[in-house]
């Protein structure tokens, strides 16, 4: 079992990861080369191949799972939506996995006017909706959508109005599901010139400034 790894113990950590001589590892590891959102890959971290020798590879801290990377077992952001989640069961007698997929439709999104009909809209109680506008000929009928799904109980709306854009953005940018604080906490891993204990501190306040704005 292997902690978070911070820079000042890659060095060590890392010849360690060498040389160990176990079946299995399980850790917090932050590795080089991995997708660990959409198309995004981790610009730095633990070379995946000080890992080639161990069997058994267990891994915490992306959401997406990988080869050494079991994923979150249900999705936490947007960064996470439509991305299968599982766990892991590891079989010491046998050696073997299995992995055991979960349904988690809690991020829905859904397209106005293709989604207005509530007869086939399901349950949307409890969910975190993104409205997706691709036209809204009439305002005034849109409100009123809005007002009746908000009656249907969703923890969360929010709406994007993508016929506004549609002149200047790609749909790539569209549908941009990129987890905003996660790429904010690893900018800050990126400033080379602060400490440690300086970016634990920072990210924390980044934190509590995003759920604030979050409630506005």
């Amino acid at each position: 079992m292997c902690p978070w790894i911070f820079p000042i113990q890659k060095e060590e950590m890392t010849e360690r990861l060498r040389t160990i001589n176990y079946d299995v590892v399980c850790g917090h590891f932050e590795m080089m080369g991995v997708v660990f959102q959409g198309n995004t890959m981790s610009r730095k971290g633990i070379d995946t191949d000080v890992f080639s020798h161990i069997p058994h590879v267990f891994s915490g801290h992306f959401h997406k799972k990988s080869e050494y990377y079991v994923g979150s077992p249900y999705a936490m952001t947007w960064a996470d939506y439509d991305d299968p989640k599982r766990i892991i069961i590891y079989d010491t007698d046998t050696d073997e996995t299995e992995d055991i997929y979960l349904a988690d439709d809690t991020y829905k999104k859904l397209i106005y006017p293709d989604d207005k009909d509530f007869a086939n809209l399901g349950s949307v109680e409890g969910k975190i909706l993104r409205i997706i506008v691709k036209s809204k000929d009439n305002p005034a009928e849109f409100d009123d959508w809005i007002g009746v799904l908000e009656c249907h109980e969703p923890q969360e709306i929010d709406i994007k109005e993508e016929h506004l854009y549609l002149d200047v953005l790609s749909d790539d940018d569209l549908d941009d599901d990129t987890d905003t604080l996660g790429v904010l906490l690893s900018s800050i891993d990126d400033i080379a010139e602060l400490k440690d204990s300086d970016k634990i501190v920072i990210k924390e306040i980044m934190k509590q400034l995003y759920d604030k704005a979050g409630e506005k």
